[in-house]
């Protein structure tokens, strides 16, 4: 980024190598740090044990979730129309709920999914009904990759995109 200060009447540059240095020694984290370094060794153990099983208690259900993705992610009804004849959403999920987005072209000749959720033979039936082949599958991310295998395999011609940054992601449930 180029950011720029009036200076003797005309414009500097300032860049990273010549930006002024901040003092953050009066930072949180600087706090936190000088406060666990008072303490004794005993309390230290405590807090990373404290901490450790913080953790544990986030990771856990988390990875169970994972695993159990369908018991997680649940659609929710039938296609809902959020543009007649072009925009469709499909909710799901229970602790969090998330949309799948169902794109239909202008010509009626292709469909693009972004987020696919749960193939369910209702959701199946929803996309017949609106006429046009699935030729696309958007995963814009990793978080978003939970069905993406199932839709592939329910829609082998259609072609999976997702971002460069997260495809080595993606590609672990399924070919991208």
């Amino acid at each position: 980024f180029w950011f720029f200060s009036q200076k003797n009447s005309h414009r500097q540059v300032i860049t990273s190598s010549n930006m002024p240095s901040v003092d953050r020694s009066g930072t949180i984290a600087n706090y936190i740090k000088k406060q666990f370094l008072s303490y004794s060794f005993v309390d230290k153990i405590q807090h990373a044990v404290v901490i450790a099983s913080t953790m544990i208690l986030v990771m856990i259900p988390t990875v169970l979730c994972q695993l159990f993705a369908r018991n997680k992610y649940p659609n929710k009804g039938r296609l809902q129309t959020v543009v007649e004849g072009q925009i469709y959403q499909q909710v799901y999920g229970v602790a969090s709920q998330s949309n799948a987005t169902i794109f239909l072209s202008k010509n009626k000749d292709a469909i693009l999914i972004h987020t696919p959720p749960d193939m369910t033979p209702q959701f199946l039936r929803d996309i017949q009904s609106l006429g046009a082949p699935v030729k696309y599958i958007l995963v814009s991310n990793e978080c978003h990759e939970h069905f993406a295998a199932d839709c592939k395999q329910a829609f082998p011609l259609a072609k999976l995109i997702t971002p460069r940054r997260s495809k080595d992601a993606v590609s672990l449930s399924c070919p991208v």
